[in-house]
């Protein structure tokens, strides 16, 4: 009975399949329950990204001073908004990569749905309109002080931030773009800086 020898240095089909597909499967699940809202999203990055965004409302919000999550010795200020919905949203990051230099990753949609979204806040502008506000020790951040309000309505808002974590976010009508150079949320080529 002759043996049969496998060559070395091959690859095996039927063994990368093996891998893949699982691989594939669980990554598409995880990607899923993102875009539904099922798992929460958080994005930290190690330069401030920009976030620009026509219009949010929600039922409260809250901001206190506190320290970078990427950077512990680094102050910022943590702004919580516990249900809102974003109108108009635009978040960009640029990026010096090795060889190919400076790369631009964008994120636009027209609508989008959060709850327990914390941003950690390095610069804001914007309009402000509030229910209810409380400015001084807050009584549940062991008195440090902060803002509070109820129902809130930001306006033309341009966010510098450092890191943002989200019960859930759904996204409607998500456009995603990537591409070399510094063109993102704030320095369009058209200057409208969305």
């Amino acid at each position: 009975m002759e043996q049969r020898v496998r060559p070395t240095g091959r690859t095996s089909w039927r063994r990368l399949a093996a891998v893949l597909v699982p691989t594939a499967v669980a990554g598409g699940m995880v990607l899923g329950g993102i875009a539904e809202g099922v798992v929460g999203v958080s994005f930290t990055s190690g330069s401030p990204f920009t976030v620009t965004v026509d219009q949010v409302r929600s039922d409260g919000l809250r901001i206190v001073p506190g320290a970078s999550a990427g950077d512990p010795g680094l102050p910022t200020l943590l702004a919580t908004l516990p249900a809102a919905e974003l109108s108009g949203l635009c978040q960009s990051v640029t990026a010096d990569l090795p060889v190919v230099g400076r790369v631009t990753t964008v994120l636009r949609s027209p609508h989008v749905r959060t709850t327990d979204l914390v941003l950690e806040v390095r610069g804001i502008t914007g309009g402000l309109d509030v229910s209810q506000l409380l400015v001084g020790p807050l009584a549940d951040a062991d008195g440090t002080p902060g803002y509070q309000a109820g129902e809130t309505t930001l306006t033309n808002l341009k966010i510098s931030a450092g890191a943002v974590t989200a019960g859930t976010f759904t996204v409607t009508d998500l456009d995603l773009s990537y591409h070399a150079g510094d063109e993102g949320c704030s320095s369009t080529p058209d200057g409208q800086g969305r």
